[in-house]
């Protein structure tokens, strides 16, 4: 779980069989929003410690859960949050913002999150939606073929659904 109890934003790890608390991270910033791998081998998370030029930017951190090797994921040089694992692999769903916008081929400088998807690694990333669909809150399906999520169309919360295989996005809701 994330508490501010230590000052800052920290993940905290609870033998729930004990009670006993593990905290994961800190004094490094804020981390927040963890997401299990499907092996329990590791977590990923975003935090906003500082890079080696002392900068503060959230960014994609993997956790090894046997050696507590943290591991920065994410490229430095977008902002890059609420990564979620694939139900049964090593990739991973997120928000990015100041990436490439797909519809224009120029960089999103609006604030506009777009999602993206990586390996744990840092690999094989790619940014599925553009920053006009002001998309965010994606949910893996079972067999992890789509991404239900939210966009923006015409003021309007609306569904729509990625298919990772073929790149084809459907509409789901009409408000």
């Amino acid at each position: 779980y994330e508490t501010n109890r230590f000052g800052s934003w920290d993940l905290v790890l609870i033998d729930l069989m004990t009670g006993a608390e593990t905290p994961l991270t800190r004094g490094q910033g804020d981390n927040t929003n963890a997401s299990w791998s499907p092996d329990g081998q590791s977590i990923v998370f975003q935090s906003n410690r500082a890079n080696r030029l002392g900068e503060a930017k959230w960014q994609i951190y993997r956790m090894d859960m046997v050696t507590r090797e943290t591991t920065q994921v994410s490229n430095g040089f977008t902002v890059d949050t609420n990564p979620i694992y694939a139900n049964e692999s090593n990739q991973l769903v997120y928000d990015t913002y100041g990436a490439l916008d797909t519809s224009t081929g120029g960089i999103n400088t609006s604030g506009i999150p777009q999602l993206a998807i990586m390996d744990d690694t840092g690999n094989n990333n790619r940014i599925l939606t553009s920053a006009s669909d002001n998309a965010e809150g994606p949910s893996w399906s079972p067999s992890d073929r789509y991404l239900a999520y939210s966009v923006d169309i015409n003021g309007l919360s609306q569904v729509q659904v990625y298919d990772v295989r073929t790149g084809e996005k459907i509409q789901i809701t009409d408000n």
